[in-house]
């Protein structure tokens, strides 16, 4: 878990996007993180310029977890973007309130399960 946080840490930091946690795990994602998964589904039914910063985002993300997760070289094998951003569409029409960020660690989780 601490790999992640680092992970995350460093994806953002790389961005420019403010993040940190305390002694307890406890962190704020700032940006594009907290943009709402009804936000997402408005943007990918549009096919707007900030759907491809989404996409763009959530790639990043994965790859940032493929990089920092020791052992871990592709999260999303066997798996195509247009496979995940449905998974993602899906999650997002199905919780509209949630964050881009607990959809990106959602996707991980299912990813996770699925090569178990």
């Amino acid at each position: 878990m601490k790999k992640l946080i680092l992970a995350i840490f460093v994806m953002l930091t790389i961005t420019g996007e403010a993040w940190a946690y305390d002694a307890r795990g406890k962190y704020s994602v700032k940006g594009t993180g907290l943009k709402s998964c009804g936000a997402w589904v408005k943007n990918r039914k549009k096919d707007s310029s900030s759907s491809r910063v989404d996409t763009a985002w959530m790639n990043g993300f994965l790859s940032a977890y493929n990089r920092f997760v020791p052992g871990e070289k592709d999260v999303a094998r066997g798996v195509d973007m247009e496979g995940w951003l449905a998974w993602i569409d899906n999650y997002c029409h199905d919780h509209p309130l949630k964050n881009y960020f607990k959809a990106a660690m959602s996707l991980i989780k299912h990813l996770n399960n699925r090569q178990r």
